[in-house]
């Protein structure tokens, strides 16, 4: 969607630059001045009698954790683990390590081999980030054009000493870009020894996000909004999500991916709606055959909810792509999301669920499309009447805090959304 001029501004603008006078001035206002600190978030004040343990623990297992959603495949190597979503991590504490390595195998279905080298949909390079002891990100890429074992150098722990670390290696891009086959930490470039793994950090605050572009951070590092997508300028940690969950020393779930709706996906040759993927655990494998029949995206790959780890915020950030790109009608909006809701608490049934309105709607010359979707959300909550489900109102983003690639918000707009959320769950959550 191009978002269009307000004429009233272009000629106010216009006559003021006529007559040149430097007490007229003309005020374009940006929404984020006038937004709550809490998003406006339903409901009351949470009960704070006996609010979620805040510590990290370094009490989990001596070995790596991989925090997010993750599978294995019948096919697969043994002792590997399937990573396909956005901000996926594998967290682990080592001690006496000088080098680490990450041994990692793009899946063979998902090999780069587009003739026309399209780089969105066969990406030649995939994204992962490496943080030690907490520090600033480094960015490290897999080669998305061979199926063969890849070890990556993640860190030179030389200049650090030889004692005890910490290290973060995340997966930046979304699922399009395909599975890859994680096979552990290594201290040697043939990826043959694992290092002395300490106890890994836990942390008993959890947060699973259902989204679409925006909640995997699609064009979050684009200059403008006239970029296209590029996997380049998409980061799951720059995402308002991820900003939140480290404000509340929590741990986040991301199940996002481009295009992806309620009721309606917004490119019809990957007709994905979240109600079909909630409980996918690699959103590419059945995508040629829902294709090829027509039919809505159904997975074949499920994964066993109950077996997740148990969060406490679940946050639905859903209908860009419905109403934004699809342009599907208000009421399916509404009907698809409330049923949506239903399946949510029953798939978890103590959580809090926050239920946001997107940033990228707005009523600036869009027929109400902003008050619409406020309102069938809005709507869909009432009608659960369910004191635990919330509205979250993400403010109309503007123009003044910059966009991303395809109108896909800032960085500067994520942090903003990582700050009413973060208060939002504190309020509700006691965090």
């Amino acid at each position: 969607m191009s978002r269009l001029l307000n004429p009233a501004r272009v000629l106010t603008s216009l006559a003021c630059l006529g007559l040149g006078l430097s007490a007229c001035m003309v005020r374009v206002d940006d929404p984020y001045k006038k937004y709550s600190a809490d998003g406006d978030v339903t409901g009351g004040q949470g009960s704070c009698t006996n609010p979620s343990a805040a510590a990290a623990a370094q009490n989990g297992p001596k070995s790596f954790r991989i925090i997010g959603r993750t599978s294995s495949v019948k096919d697969d190597p043994a002792g590997t683990t399937r990573i396909v979503w956005s901000g996926t991590t594998v967290s682990a504490r080592v001690t006496g390590a000088t080098q680490l390595f990450a041994k990692i195998q793009v899946t063979p279905e998902h090999v780069s081999n587009d003739m026309q080298n399209d780089a969105i949909i066969d990406p030649p390079s995939i994204y992962y980030s490496v943080s030690i002891d907490g520090g600033p990100s480094t960015v490290v890429t897999v080669d998305g054009t061979q199926s063969g074992v890849q070890v990556i150098p993640l860190a030179d722990l030389t200049s650090l000493g030889g004692g005890d670390h910490e290290i973060a290696f995340i997966r930046e891009s979304d699922g399009t870009a395909g599975a890859h086959l994680f096979y552990g930490l290594f201290t040697d470039a043939a990826g043959k020894t694992a290092p002395n793994y300490l106890s890994a950090t836990v942390r008993a605050r959890k947060i699973i996000v259902y989204g679409d572009s925006i909640a995997v951070g699609s064009g979050v590092l684009g200059a403008n909004a006239a970029c296209t997508h590029s996997y380049d300028t998409e980061r799951a940690t720059s995402t308002f999500a991820w900003l939140a969950a480290a404000e509340l020393d929590a741990e986040v779930t991301t199940i996002g991916i481009r295009h992806v709706g309620v009721f309606a996906s917004s490119d019809a040759n990957t007709p994905w709606i979240m109600p079909n993927l909630f409980n996918c655990s690699d959103p590419r494998v059945t995508r040629d055959v829902s294709m090829l029949n027509g039919a809505a995206l159904t997975c074949d790959t499920p994964v066993d909810l109950t077996k997740e780890a148990v969060p406490q915020a679940v946050v639905i950030a859903l209908g860009t792509s419905d109403l934004v790109r699809a342009e599907a009608s208000v009421t399916d909006f509404q009907t698809a999301y409330e049923a949506f809701l239903h399946t949510m608490r029953k798939t978890y049934p103590n959580a809090d669920i926050f239920c946001t309105l997107s940033p990228v709607l707005t009523d600036l010359n869009t027929s109400s499309q902003r008050t619409n979707a406020k309102n069938a959300i809005h709507t869909a909550v009432s009608d659960l009447a369910d004191p635990k489900i919330y509205s979250l109102d993400f403010p109309d983003q503007g123009t003044e805090n910059g966009l991303g690639c395809e109108e896909n918000p800032s960085a500067k707009t994520h942090q903003i959304m990582a700050d009413i959320l973060a208060t939002a769950i504190r309020e509700k959550n006691c965090w």
